[in-house]
């Protein structure tokens, strides 16, 4: 409500002076644009008018830029605290979808918030979060409208620079593993100097893993959120290592290499499980490599190690290649020929004959390869005596004619029981 006292040629002058105000503050953000400013030098522009207290929140819930006063967590027990209370109210999810300015209170802290998402091109990336009061606290229109103004600048920045917050080299690798995992070859260069950049080395020890977060029908909404903070989650765990979001799951390249560094898989698996157990997810592993340029073909083996996992063990969270690594052979092998085609011959004579005379020849054979051809622990293992199991091996020889000095013959046959499902 204006004072009735105020003259008409006062009100001009001090409307003529907002208006330069806002117009100056336009002119400072346009000009931040075009000379490519540091963003934290741009995101400190909106004091000029706003008021309150304000930070910037980026999609893996970290602070990208706080005021001085505005005392958000940003580490530690109350900040972990913070967002795991975040990640279990629904509500906070729902709002990633909404356009404009909205009101949203922060029960973990006690305060009424104004927001803006940070959509450019309308893929959510963060959220403008200004403080201004207790539960219920709104603000006037216009101060709502120059709020709405700062993040639509903070779009533009995004937008024109091709950027986004936080660390420049780290968005480079990132933009590298997506490259990636779309299937696509990166630039040679490209590629030589954001690991340059890292500290890395192309023969490092490498490790692939692909997440799966526990889905549910309804929840796309709520993962455009959890899985940016998963993401931060697991480059803590590992700080040589990058994380990005594929199509289907969480693509996580691990360094363990590092400085001549080199954590027993063992203990990087148990670790990796822990997080699954804690964070609600699954997981492929691939096998160790020492070649960068090898991270597509780790990241398919990531894939079938959960593929063949969980079809074979759907109890287990976590799948590593190394342990499927036979089956996937086997399945490859298949894919033209039925399997009794791809046996030995000499299994086949010895199937044939157990099959018309009642012997057990098939299984005496498969015996003496799995115990290391050592007859003793073979006959034990088929509770009979050795020198029974002597001759039968002497008549398996006369009738099969194989020569089990020669160790392409043992593999053959070896493969040939795992094939029959004999292993």
């Amino acid at each position: 409500m204006l004072d009735e006292e105020i003259s008409t040629q006062t009100l001009q002058i001090v409307l003529l002076e907002l208006y330069n105000e806002l117009m100056n503050w336009d002119h400072l953000f346009t000009e931040a644009l075009l000379q490519h400013t540091d963003y934290h030098e741009m995101l400190a522009l909106g004091r000029n008018v706003l008021p309150w207290e304000y930070g910037i929140s980026t999609r893996d819930m970290k602070w990208a830029y706080q005021t001085p006063d505005c005392g958000m967590p940003t580490e530690g027990d109350s900040y972990h605290l913070m967002v795991d209370t975040l990640l279990l109210e629904p509500e906070y999810h729902a709002v990633a979808q909404l356009r404009g300015s909205f009101y949203y209170y922060d029960e973990a802290n006690g305060i009424q918030d104004i927001c803006g998402n940070i959509c450019p091109e309308g893929k959510f990336l963060g959220r403008v979060v200004m403080r201004i009061g207790s539960r219920g606290a709104t603000i006037p229109d216009g101060a709502r409208e120059l709020f709405e103004q700062f993040t639509v600048y903070i779009e533009q920045l995004i937008s024109y620079h091709h950027t986004t917050f936080g660390d420049a080299i780290k968005n480079q690798s990132y933009g590298l593993l997506r490259q990636i995992a779309a299937g696509e070859q990166p630039d040679p260069a490209f590629q030589s100097a954001v690991l340059e950049k890292l500290g890395w080395r192309a023969d490092d020890l490498y490790t692939v893993v692909l997440l799966w977060v526990y889905d549910e029908p309804g929840w796309d909404t709520q993962m455009e959120t959890t899985l940016p903070y998963l993401i931060q989650k697991l480059e803590q765990m590992y700080p040589d290592s990058c994380a990005v979001r594929t199509e289907a799951a969480i693509c996580w390249l691990v360094n363990r290499g590092r400085a001549g560094s080199e954590p027993d898989f063992f203990d990087f698996r148990e670790k990796v499980a822990s997080f699954l157990r804690d964070n609600v997810c699954s997981a492929g592993i691939s096998a160790d490599f020492r070649n960068f340029s090898l991270v597509s073909y780790a990241i398919r083996e990531a894939e079938i190690a959960y593929e063949i996992g969980k079809a074979k063990n759907p109890q287990f969270w976590c799948f590593s290649f190394d342990d499927y690594r036979m089956e996937y052979m086997m399945s490859r092998v298949q894919k033209e020929f039925p399997v009794s085609m791809l046996l030995h011959p000499s299994i086949i004579v010895l199937m044939d004959y157990d099959e018309k005379h009642g012997t057990e020849y098939t299984a005496t054979l498969r015996a003496y390869l799995h115990c290391g051809m050592n007859m003793t622990s073979a006959a034990e293992k088929l509770f009979i005596h050795r020198t029974s199991f002597c001759r039968r091996m002497s008549r398996i020889l006369k009738l099969t004619e194989i020569k089990l000095d020669d160790p392409d013959t043992i593999l053959e046959l070896l493969l040939s029981f795992h094939l029959k499902g004999d292993n």
